[in-house]
């Protein structure tokens, strides 16, 4: 899924390696093994994972208002 919203310019290669380092840290964390994920670990997904929700959709949202607006703002 996340290489097809790559392909189609959706998410960048950086967000969609991103995406791919919390599946790493899940599969630490949901296998038997004697590495802990720490809080700051914790932290660090959290993150990751707004940025690939901002970048998603908050900000193609974004754009499409700036175009909007400048279209609006040249038409004059």
């Amino acid at each position: 899924m996340l290489i097809n919203l790559e392909s189609r310019g959706i998410i960048s290669k950086p967000i969609l390696e991103m995406a791919r380092s919390l599946k790493s840290f899940r599969n630490i964390a949901a296998h038997a093994d004697p590495k802990e994920i720490a809080e700051e670990d914790a932290e660090l997904l959290l993150n990751i994972c707004e940025i690939i929700i901002e970048y998603a959709y908050e900000i193609s949202e974004m754009l499409e208002n700036i175009k909007v607006r400048l279209e609006h703002l040249n038409s004059d």
